[in-house]
Parts: structure tokens; sequence; C-alpha cells
């Protein structure tokens, strides 16, 4: 069976089985709505792959803590809005200087 016929709710317990490469197939699949939502909170184009690189990287490695409470697409939602406000925070504050 073709991985891309899996729901997503299948796509996850096989990620929580140890296949993380299928991770991937969850990202493409809601692309377009985390790609709008981080477009939205930055309001700058440039910085939208970075974030969700960003997003997607903790995602996975948080992947472990998700008991499936919610739906996937709410949590990896979270993730990319959390991910969007940290890279705002972060560019708001000042560099501190050791010396």
């Amino acid at each position: 069976m073709s991985a891309a016929v899996l729901t997503d709710e299948e796509v996850v317990a096989r990620i929580r089985l140890g296949e993380t490469e299928l991770y991937q197939l969850l990202a493409e699949r809601h692309k377009r709505r985390f790609y709008g939502i981080v477009r939205r909170i930055l309001q700058n184009p440039s910085d939208v792959e970075d974030v969700l690189q960003q997003a997607h990287l903790r995602a996975l490695q948080h992947f472990g803590q998700f008991e499936g409470r919610s739906n996937i697409l709410a949590s990896l939602t979270r993730v990319v809005v959390n991910e969007a406000y940290t890279y705002l925070r972060r560019r708001r504050l000042p560099a501190v200087g050791l010396g």
C-alpha cells in the first residue's frame, strides 16, 4: 500500500513506530495551510520558509509527546503558530553583547 493513501492518523501511528520519514507526507499534505498561517503572522514572505522548516523540525523532535488527545493537524498547527511567534519575539529582542 502506498503511503499516499494513508490517513493522517495512520501516518502518525507509523511515525510513532519509527517511520519518521513519513513526517514529510504530513508536511506536504498541509503545506498550504501552514504556509498561509505563518505568512499572515510574519507578514514577510522571505522568512516563512525558514520558520516552517524550524517548526517541522521541532514537531518531529517532539513527536513522541503527541498523545492523540487532539487531531494531528491541530497539534501541528499549534507548533507552526508557536514557532512563528517565537521568531517574532526573537527579532524584537535586542542582541546582548558579551564583553
